[in-house]
């Protein structure tokens, strides 16, 4: 079985996030990650699909897989969410790709990069 997974940090910060509403559990972070987060777990399904991979899912911890399920189905709707703890003893597992985002990263230019690109 093939499997993007997520960069631990990233994992437990996405964790860290998890709210208890009425309709069950669901992710709080800010819009510009989630955007990212999205973009980045496409980008890498749209890789390993390129390469002639079939089957590929997204792996993650349980609490986030119905979430991160909901959140993906406008942007890879075809690729599943699948927790650790659903995956049966002994099946193997191969990581082909890990999506991170680095603390202080932003999706959007910083005023000197944008200084950079103009001048």
């Amino acid at each position: 079985m093939l499997a993007i997974t997520l960069e631990p940090s990233l994992e437990h910060q996405m964790a860290s996030t998890l709210q208890q509403e009425a309709d069950g559990i669901s992710l709080a972070l800010p819009t510009e990650m989630a955007m990212e987060i999205s973009r980045r777990i496409a980008q890498a399904w749209k890789t390993t699909m390129d390469r002639g991979n079939e089957g590929v899912i997204l792996l993650c911890d349980s609490r986030l897989r119905s979430s991160l399920a909901e959140m993906l189905s406008r942007t890879v709707p075809l690729m599943p969410v699948v927790a650790y703890d659903e995956i049966v003893l002994g099946t193997e597992v191969e990581p082909i790709e890990t999506v991170s985002i680095q603390p202080g990263e932003s999706t959007e230019p910083n005023e000197q990069e944008l200084a950079v690109a103009s001048t």
